[in-house]
């Protein structure tokens, strides 16, 4: 396995050596792959305990890593669902306001629940600022929307 790691570490084409290792990669590395070369003497790495042993706080690291990277990509995927989750709703906010071809039907009025629903649309999307401009702070629609 030592000389497997070492081969692979000085590249395709060169020689494999712990100086031209040395040369590339940290002193830490080239120790591990010396020991692990020395497999037959005395303190070299005998099994594969002392190797997860020498190894082992790179692994933590990198199962650390790979964890905070979950979560990072765990939290990014919520947001896209809530936006998912708001896409919907304007979606359906938008069927149900002013249907025109609803227009001459009694029964379709905007009344009750639908009234409603238009004034929320017209409070979220119709703001004003104190000037009479209107209000186009995306982050304000999304606090609405969420709420």
């Amino acid at each position: 396995l030592g000389r497997l790691l070492l081969a692979l570490a000085c590249g395709p084409g060169a020689v494999p050596s712990l100086e031209l290792c040395a040369m590339q990669f940290s002193p830490e590395l080239t120790r591990t792959l010396g020991t692990m070369l020395e497999a037959g003497a005395p303190g070299g790495v005998q099994d594969v305990r002392q190797l997860s042993g020498l190894l082992a706080e790179h692994m933590w690291r990198e199962l650390d890593a790979a964890h905070s990277y979950n979560d990072v990509l765990q939290h990014d995927l919520s947001l896209e669902l809530e936006n998912g989750r708001l896409m919907r709703l304007m979606v359906k906010l938008g069927m149900i306001c002013e249907r025109m071809d609803q227009a001459t039907d009694p029964s379709w009025s905007e009344t009750g629940d639908r009234y409603l629903i238009k004034l929320f649309r017209d409070w979220v999307f119709h703001r004003t600022t104190d000037t009479g401009a209107p209000e186009m702070d995306w982050g304000y629609v999304v606090e609405l929307w969420t709420e």
